[in-house]
């Protein structure tokens, strides 16, 4: 947790006062619980869509657990950014990125699966695995808009 590492630092160097502090560390403990449960959330729909693939379609993800997941992601983003324009978040390192290397890379091996098994095994494409790599990628995306347009600013 670099990030939040150097929030914290930058919360001592301010001198702030201790209520504004105490609410600053809060805040801190907030988000790196969310970030956890977003990270745990990822692998068990991740896994559900892999058991799903390859159970042939006969486990399936609900589309509400697809629908939690993206509103969750979108709810993380979106904060990012908030904090961001208020300077209270610096970039760290490549999270976004192993999401968006995560869910593309697993839809074109799927894909390619499929592909070479073909549907006649059985094998068919999660349809919640495209909607889900789109979105994610989509919105790293904006984020990077969002902070190469910021840079361009200062």
């Amino acid at each position: 947790m670099k990030v939040l590492d150097l929030l914290t630092r930058r919360l001592v160097d301010a001198k702030l006062s201790q209520e504004t502090q105490a609410s600053f560390e809060k805040m801190i403990h907030r988000v790196k619980a969310f970030i956890y449960f977003l990270n745990a959330y990822t692998l068990i729909v991740w896994g559900w869509l892999i058991l799903e693939f390859f159970s042939k379609s006969q486990i399936r993800v609900p589309t509400l657990a697809s629908t939690l997941y993206l509103t969750l992601v979108g709810a993380y983003v979106g904060d990012k950014e908030i904090l961001r324009m208020q300077k209270k978040y610096a970039s760290r390192g490549l999270r976004g990125e192993l999401f968006v290397l995560l869910w593309m890379f697993t839809l074109i091996i799927l894909v390619a699966l499929v592909t070479l098994w073909g549907n006649g095994h059985g094998y068919r494409l999660p349809p919640d695995l495209p909607i889900i790599s789109g979105t994610v990628l989509c919105f790293w995306l904006i984020s990077e808009g969002v902070k190469s347009r910021r840079q361009k600013k200062r």
